[in-house]
């Protein structure tokens, strides 16, 4: 399957590694904004900011290695639904991804 992506959508993914890699979270919230994981008209910088902590607490264990296995799913869980309540669950299926999925 080939998809295609803007020149842009191309250097904010690989933002978003990067800022995945170094725990940048507040970059990461940014990053999903930019992707288009939040409609432009809805994000809120104050907002991007303070989901920084629990995008961390994902993104970490989530990246932590070890395979499935060292995952807690259920933390995982709980704290994407709290993530997704402060952002309002304004969080949208982009085309580039659910086509990868």
């Amino acid at each position: 399957m080939i998809l295609q992506v803007t020149e842009d959508q191309r250097y904010t993914l690989v933002e978003y590694i990067s800022h995945v890699v170094n725990s940048d979270y507040p970059r990461v919230a940014e990053d999903l904004v930019r992707l288009g994981f939040v409609p432009p008209e809805l994000a809120d910088p104050r907002k991007t900011a303070a989901v920084a902590p629990q995008l961390g607490r994902i993104m970490g264990q989530l990246i932590q290695g070890g395979g499935a296995r060292k995952i807690n799913v259920q933390q995982v869980k709980a704290t994407f639904q709290s993530f997704l309540i402060d952002w309002n669950n304004i969080f949208v299926g982009i085309p580039y991804v659910t086509s990868i999925c």
